[in-house]
């Protein structure tokens, strides 16, 4: 009755990090689009010059979207990998914390960096990339240390196999985010094309899991 009582409560303590996780991932994807103030249409404008509005928009919106769809095949890892997790210890809460730290601050890095894509500025795509960077690291992170057998933090559900391939798999991002900032430092327009390469080779990875 004890172990059974100590495995439901694991089990529970488990479960209270990956909701707290998915509350503030939740939460930041929100603020994301929050960010993207809506054009105010003056009176007796042309509708050339409300097209104009919108089209000044265009590189927040392609910050947006990049932004959205790797917080959410982040998330899909990490949303996977908790439901194999059956214990934690302290270093997993703090590998998840500064997960959840970088997912905090990518509302900001991405309106920082939609609003100066001038060319002339390197700080922005550094500062959105090393955002990016720490959190898909992070992730990798997680996975390498609850796939450690030695922490007994993972069921037997993964053979060794999968666990060697899911390496790779969550190595991609971290290294692809690496290659985005050094182009976007070289030509703002090839970051942009890496950081989309990162999405679509991410999303054929994950297809290719199933």
């Amino acid at each position: 009755m004890d172990k059974q009582h100590e495995k439901e409560k694991l089990k529970f303590q488990v479960e209270r990090i990956a909701f707290f996780s998915d509350a503030v991932i939740a939460i930041a994807l929100t603020l994301l689009i929050i960010e993207i103030k809506a054009p105010k249409i003056e009176t007796g404008s042309t509708f050339s010059d409300q097209i104009a509005q919108l089209t000044h928009l265009i590189p927040e919106f392609i910050a947006f979207i990049i932004s959205f769809l790797i917080i959410l095949l982040q998330w899909k890892k990490h949303h996977h990998l908790f439901g194999n997790i059956i214990n934690y210890d302290e270093k997993l809460i703090t590998l998840n914390s500064i997960f959840l730290f970088a997912i905090a601050i990518v509302p900001f890095s991405t309106s920082y960096f939609a609003h100066n894509t001038s060319t002339e500025f390197y700080l922005p795509i550094i500062v959105y990339g090393s955002n990016l960077f720490i959190l898909t690291i992070s992730n990798y992170l997680i996975f390498n240390h609850v796939a450690n057998s030695k922490f007994k933090l993972i069921d037997n559900s993964l053979t060794v196999a999968q666990i060697k391939f899911l390496k790779i798999d969550y190595l991609l991002f971290p290294t692809a985010i690496l290659i985005g900032i050094l182009s976007g430092l070289i030509n703002l327009r090839i970051g942009f094309i890496a950081y989309v390469l990162v999405l679509t080779i991410g999303s054929i990875m994950n297809k290719s899991k199933k």
